[in-house]
């Protein structure tokens, strides 16, 4: 599947703010990508993707931090699977 950039506004899975740019699949990976200016450029994959939503807002503030703060780390976007959702979930408590 070829890469692809929607015209539509998006909301960040994150913080809920419209993103700049969502890229669906970016590169054959199985999730999506969004730049978002509360957590910056990150890919999340589908199944973090559809359960997100079951986080609530100091774990996804917790998450957007992280997100943020990885950044700088490699040339290529923070990838966030269900393992950092799980983390951000513990670090709440």
């Amino acid at each position: 599947m070829s890469e692809t950039t929607l015209e539509t506004s998006h909301q960040c899975p994150i913080c809920g703010v419209t993103t700049t740019d969502f890229r669906e699949r970016p590169d054959s990976y199985d999730g999506n990508q969004y730049d978002c200016p509360n957590c910056g450029r990150f890919r999340i994959g589908r199944t973090a993707e559809a359960c997100i939503g079951g986080l609530n807002e100091k774990a996804r503030a917790i998450l957007s931090t992280t997100t943020w703060q990885r950044q700088n780390e490699t040339n290529k976007p923070p990838e966030i699977y269900s393992t950092h959702l799980e983390n951000a979930e513990k670090e709440n408590l």
